[in-house]
């Protein structure tokens, strides 16, 4: 569905810039391309999830505990195993096991 929905969006700015590359015609318009506005979106929607402890999603993220030993990296989320793919692409988990670092 998303490929139909970009391929719609190449083609008007096709038709608007004929001359232009996707990607130029994107810069000009300042228009991202779905995926990372998606991506974006996902990313600043886990992040209020996350710093607000009110927001009503807030009770699906397991924060990880102390633990009493020093790692390298200090693992901000306890991310469950998923035997799955369909598991694995979920929303909150796949940004867990993304920002499980403190990545931003």
């Amino acid at each position: 569905m998303s490929d139909h929905i970009e391929s719609i969006q190449r083609r008007a700015l096709r038709i608007i810039l004929p001359g232009e590359s996707y990607d130029d015609a994107c810069k000009v318009f300042g228009l991202l391309s779905l995926a990372a506005r998606r991506n974006n979106l996902c990313q600043s929607l886990f992040s209020q999830i996350s710093s607000d402890p009110a927001h009503p999603l807030s009770d699906l993220i397991s924060w990880r505990s102390n633990v009493q030993y020093s790692f390298r990296t200090k693992q901000i989320f306890d991310v469950p195993n998923c035997k799955t793919e369909r598991c694995r692409k979920s929303f909150i988990i796949a940004k867990m096991s993304f920002n499980r670092f403190g990545c931003q």
